[in-house]
């Protein structure tokens, strides 16, 4: 049986490796990015093996949405790797609270 694996982040360089290790063990990848057109281009080099669906995780319900749109078009997660993760360069004095906002809503609210 092919495992499942949902992957956050797909498109970054992290998300990518992580996709490339489980491609090569014949696993089926639901892979899911922001960015739908770097998504498509990422996953083109899986061919058949790989399935995408953009979200935004600033979205609180995105996570949740994610996870059941995947599970119903491609059947249970085995497993979930969240590589998503936005890291801008702050000044700590003038950073704006909606940059705020959107890193704690990548980086910390969506995988939990």
């Amino acid at each position: 049986m092919t495992r499942h694996v949902l992957l956050t982040g797909a498109t970054g360089g992290i998300g990518t490796a992580v996709a490339e290790a489980f491609a090569a063990q014949g696993t089926f990848l639901t892979l899911s990015d922001h960015d739908p057109d770097a998504l498509r281009v990422t996953a083109s080099r899986f061919g058949a093996g790989a399935a995408t669906l953009a979200a935004d995780l600033t979205d609180p319900r995105a996570a949740t949405v994610l996870v059941e749109e995947a599970w119903a078009a491609h059947g249970p997660v085995d497993v979930l790797v969240n590589a998503a993760g936005v890291y801008p360069s702050l000044d700590m004095a003038r950073v704006e609270p909606a940059a705020w906002d959107r890193l704690f809503a990548v980086n910390l609210r969506a995988p939990v």
